[in-house]
């Protein structure tokens, strides 16, 4: 938004979700912003029915020319928005398949109908892309594939009071930290196991998870199953990320299904190094195996991601060399200057 607005761009911003400190910090920077603020206990019906009424009449009033939507749902919303009046509508994708494996029919429908729908699509992987193209038979000519953008120089710091605290809150020789929803997409019991594995063969080491989701009190009994209670530790949501960051030795992140994940440009920003798997999201698109992070076996991961932390653990590898190069690549094809003028070319193309 910042973007399209130094572009010269009128930019307006409308979520489903309540009006929250997105909002607020958006109108900072000359942004229109508004929310549906519809009660979470509505049923679906009224659910897509105040939406559709929404943006009719946000489109309507503000004059709106492009609606850029984002995921599936507002882009379906969006659609039949725009069968009812005239305007060019661009469809974002941030995930893959991962709402494949939560329920196959469900997905199979949202997607025709979604696809359906919208003719100009950005994928922002080329996972996202393929999947259209191979899965879901979208025509190569409505997709343009375009890298998210970070304008990493608002990112905040690490309080260096904070990390040390986190440090002793949680002492031990190697820290490994995940950042991922506690869902099943995000595979966390693999990564405990990679955990039981390295604590049985003496190495000293804590998993530290970030965020919440559904799974969290299934992930709890399992770690007490495995006698894991001092190994890793469920954190919740945390507002200072970098400074569990920039404690952490290394970050693994075992998940299935992803479109162009943050969390690793994120540590990349701290230089910090990363195992992530094959074919999932962007990894491959920027991640060169055992150069500036490391790709491992999507169906196999454990044994692979064992053996890379305990190298690290015993400085047999050099996160310090990996994670600088890391940063290096995430600095040459994130930043938001670097994306822009894609941006603006399908803007030209579309206008």
């Amino acid at each position: 938004m910042e973007m399209l607005v130094k572009q010269g761009h009128k930019v307006f911003f409308l979520t489903t979700c309540e009006r929250g400190f997105l909002h607020d910090y958006v109108e900072n920077i000359g942004v229109k912003a508004d929310a549906i603020n519809l009660d979470p206990s509505a049923g679906k019906l009224q659910f897509y029915s105040a939406n559709i009424r929404k943006l009719f009449s946000f489109v309507r009033a503000n004059n709106i020319d492009v609606v850029i939507a984002h995921q599936q749902i507002p882009a379906l919303i969006a659609g039949i928005v725009r069968k009812l009046m005239k305007f060019t509508l661009i469809f974002v994708r941030h995930n893959s398949d991962e709402d494949y494996h939560l329920s196959y029919a469900k997905a199979k429908w949202l997607n025709r109908f979604t696809n359906w729908l919208t003719p100009i699509k950005v994928a922002p992987s080329s996972v996202v892309q393929k999947h259209w193209e191979q899965k879901e038979r979208v025509p190569q000519k409505q997709i343009r594939r375009i890298n998210y953008g970070y304008n990493f120089q608002q990112y905040e710091k690490p309080v260096t009071t904070q990390v040390e605290s986190i440090k002793a809150q949680y002492p031990t020789s190697f820290r490994v930290l995940s950042i991922a929803r506690l869902s099943a997409a995000k595979r966390h019991n693999l990564a405990f196991e990679v955990i039981e594995k390295l604590v049985k063969q003496g190495i000293d080491c804590k998993l530290l998870c970030l965020g919440n989701g559904p799974l969290r009190k299934e992930l709890e009994v399992l770690i007490n199953e495995k006698g894991l209670q001092q190994h890793i530790f469920l954190l919740g949501r945390k507002e200072n990320i970098f400074d569990y960051i920039s404690a952490a030795d290394a970050f693994l992140h075992l998940s299935m299904s992803e479109a162009s994940n943050s969390a690793v440009k994120e540590v990349g920003l701290c230089r910090k190094p990363v195992i992530v798997c094959k074919q999932v999201g962007d990894f491959e698109d920027y991640i060169v195996n055992k150069e500036n992070g490391f790709l491992i076996d999507k169906n196999n991961p454990i044994e692979e991601a064992v053996e890379i932390l305990k190298n690290l653990a015993q400085h047999k590898i050099s996160k310090e060399e990996i994670g600088a190069k890391l940063y290096e690549t995430i600095m040459e094809q994130f930043e938001i200057n670097r994306i822009s003028d894609a941006y603006k070319n399908m803007l030209l193309q579309v206008g």
